[in-house]
């Protein structure tokens, strides 16, 4: 498969899930793209724990959060963008907290979190770079229970 059908199937797997959440996830310093990874995927653990408490893995799947992440100007602005959806639990806290919670991470810079008003606009700006090498080797396919798989 090319890259631009890569991209295609990317599109469609971020709206086959049906995104509720858009989130923007910055570093505001220079970060390394092969590190960035790991405070996005704890910001998503944050968020399951603060909406769930500390036994949030527990949780059924269809209660938990699920996002897609994709990386943006990985070479000068390095930020993500990411479609998220889980219960009304986790919307909530992402919502009400999410900025918050990514804040309180060390080196992290500031988060916007917004209700995802059209699925297909969402899924097509969070892929927009999708295309590249560097995203798709990059991009997170975040479910605690690795429901989220591309077809």
């Amino acid at each position: 498969m090319n890259r631009y059908a890569m991209r295609d199937a990317l599109i469609e797997a971020v709206e086959g899930f049906d995104p509720v959440v858009f989130v923007t996830l910055m570093f505001n310093q220079e970060t390394d793209l092969r590190l960035a990874q790991r405070p996005v995927v704890d910001f998503f653990n944050r968020v399951q724990r603060r909406a769930h408490g500390s036994r949030w893995q527990r949780f059924p799947a269809d209660r938990q959060l699920r996002a897609y992440a994709f990386p943006e100007h990985p070479h000068s602005n390095l930020h993500w963008h990411a479609a998220a959806t889980g219960s009304d639990r986790i919307v909530t806290c992402l919502l009400e907290h999410g900025a918050e919670i990514w804040a309180g991470r060390p080196g992290a810079g500031h988060a916007d979190v917004q209700m995802a008003e059209n699925e297909e606009a969402v899924a097509r700006y969070v892929t927009k770079h999708a295309a590249a090498n560097w995203s798709l080797e990059n991009f997170i396919a975040y479910a605690p229970d690795r429901s989220l798989a591309l077809v």
